[in-house]
């Protein structure tokens, strides 16, 4: 399913200026947004608790804070 046009827009206004979106992380997955000062950040707009457990585990795989 191809992202929102809502989803992608949180993506980018979470990383702010300088920061990343779409960083690769191990396993072929990928985080919505590193900001600049090492921030992992994951946009989730499904209340599902499963979706939410999976977005919880590529934080905690993040290299981030």
């Amino acid at each position: 399913m191809s992202e929102s046009q809502g989803h992608r827009a949180a993506k980018i206004r979470a990383a702010g200026r300088g920061g990343e979106v779409e960083v690769p992380l191990p396993r072929g997955r990928r985080l919505d947004a590193l900001t600049k000062h090492g921030r992992a950040i994951e946009v989730e707009r499904n209340p599902a608790p499963q979706v939410l457990q999976a977005a919880v585990r590529r934080l905690r795989d993040a290299d981030a804070r």
